[in-house]
């Protein structure tokens, strides 16, 4: 076996045992680290140049640290599969009874390894558990779960129905009841965070009239659509650009044409002031023919229970 092989395939990292089984004796690893031509990253872990320490250099050095069977796991594992950042503190998982420690990282201990996963050399976790993991630190936001839920779904990386499946195997998990009511709308067509909170902020927390997701309208296809009304809205979440301009006002034209009235809204609607937007949408569904008329969501909400175009010079 030849070292540098082994190095090139693990980000430039071997370990002492790698060493010596390509023929290195311990005295020419200790000369090279000595000579400033290696350096140490972990206990008989080395980077086998002198040069800038990467992300796959720290990854590799940590999970070949943690010894045989470990797993980089949680956000360790999105970085993996491309999903997250680089973490600032890598996780591992390792069997139950390994007892040792390696800096920068947490090691998480289980007696239920699951199966590895080799995503460009890494060992890892499937992805669709990364997120269940990540989902049930302490401190994990839910809208940060959702986005990611929607990102790792809508890139066709997983499906909701495997995160569901993991979801299931763990009963004391602390985000249980939110993420499977998320995963369910991601099954349903959900695939971003604006258009979470559209769905739930403004359509159901005012009781409108139900919008079908993902639907198929001619040509085009809308964010939301309630067929009964002829009215569908597009919601431009936070990665929307220029690029998508020219295409998405084609779509509204076409709809237009076929009588389909477009309401386009974006992230800041939904975010900062839902019930105004429910307002306008609830106003536009009763000029369609709707007959109900929408509920304040809470005491402070500004929504009313009658149409704006109905209301008299009083109430202005």
């Amino acid at each position: 076996m030849d070292w540098k092989r082994v190095a090139r395939w693990q980000g430039g990292v071997v370990t002492l045992q790698q060493a010596l089984r390509a023929g290195l004796t311990p005295g020419a690893v200790r000369a090279r680290l000595q000579a400033g031509k290696w350096q140490r990253l972990h206990r008989g872990v080395y980077l086998t140049h002198s040069g800038p320490v990467g992300d796959d250099a720290v990854a590799w050095a940590v999970l070949l640290a943690a010894g045989e069977d470990a797993l980089l796991s949680h956000g360790s594992a999105l970085w993996v599969w491309g999903v997250g950042p680089p973490p600032t503190q890598w996780t591992v998982l390792v069997p139950h009874d390994r007892r040792r420690r390696v800096d920068g990282a947490v090691l998480v201990r289980t007696r239920d390894l699951p199966r590895a996963r080799s995503v460009n050399g890494y060992r890892t976790t499937s992805l669709h558990r990364a997120v269940v993991d990540v989902a049930d630190v302490p401190g994990a936001a839910v809208d940060d779960v959702i986005a990611l839920a929607a990102k790792v779904c809508q890139k066709g990386f997983t499906t909701p129905e495997r995160i569901i499946e993991e979801l299931a195997s763990r009963r004391g998990h602390r985000m249980r009841r939110p993420l499977r009511l998320i995963l369910g709308d991601l099954t349903d067509g959900l695939e971003s965070l604006a258009e979470h909170r559209f769905l739930h902020g403004v359509v159901r927390a005012h009781e409108l009239p139900p919008f079908a997701m993902q639907v198929i309208m001619g040509q085009t296809r809308a964010d939301f659509a309630n067929k009964q009304f002829a009215v569908s809205a597009e919601i431009d979440g936070l990665a929307f650009h220029a690029g998508a301009f020219r295409s998405d006002r084609r779509r509204d034209r076409k709809s237009s044409a076929r009588g389909v009235l477009t309401v386009r809204a974006t992230w800041w609607d939904v975010e900062d002031d839902p019930c105004d937007l429910a307002q306008d949408l609830a106003d536009t569904l009763r000029g369609r023919g709707w007959t109900g008329t929408p509920i304040p969501c809470s005491r402070t909400c500004g929504v009313r229970a009658i149409p704006r175009a109905a209301a008299g010079p009083e109430s202005q």
